[in-house]
């Protein structure tokens, strides 16, 4: 409830910052960000931090980590983040005129081609009350079943269609609200 609370939105209100909800356990809404954590993971797991000034170690990797995705230009849209805040190329220290037209293009370019390629392996199904249903495991919850078990759970009985791509389905004890990409038709 935190984040829906009077004073959080007063806060984005303050801001300018307009709420956008996400649905639970979808990490692709947040794809952007949970790659930089993915890269900044990577980066600390490869160094190492021994004797008394450990933490003083971590400090400065967190910040060289910071630094290095801070100034790394996207091969996409052709700037780096800090381009984009500061018009401001960190390494050089030179001035940096972004082209907004041209990075936005882009950018829809490539969210319609990504579009595009999830749409091409998704099951064309339009779910309704009643419909049985299988719920796709995640990667790390497949990984702690042996070989050869199925990488799904259920079969969950459909209780409810939005219109937002999810629905709601009766897991036994409890009512969840799921995108229907982890989700896929059981047939008996």
């Amino acid at each position: 409830m935190e984040f829906v609370g009077q004073e959080l939105q007063e806060l984005l209100h303050s801001y300018g910052i307009k709420p956008v909800p996400t649905t639970v356990r979808n990490p692709r809404s947040n794809g952007v960000i949970e790659r930089v954590h993915l890269t900044m993971g990577d980066m600390l797991r490869t160094m190492t931090f021994r004797g008394a000034d450990w933490f003083q170690d971590m400090q400065r990797s967190l910040d060289a980590v910071a630094w290095a995705v801070c100034t790394t230009i996207s091969p996409n849209i052709k700037y780096s983040p800090c381009h984009l805040a500061f018009n401001q190329d960190m390494l050089f220290h030179q001035a940096v005129k972004v082209n907004w037209a041209a990075t936005s293009k882009e950018r829809q370019r490539l969210v319609a081609a990504s579009n595009e390629k999830e749409n091409k392996g998704r099951i064309n199904k339009q779910y309704t009350p009643g419909d049985q249903v299988l719920i796709i495991m995640d990667a790390d919850e497949h990984r702690s079943h042996p070989k050869m078990n199925a990488p799904t759970k259920g079969p969950y009985t459909v209780t409810q269609v939005h219109t937002n791509g999810t629905v709601q389905i009766n897991r036994g004890s409890f009512m969840e609200t799921i995108n229907i990409r982890h989700l896929k038709p059981y047939f008996n």
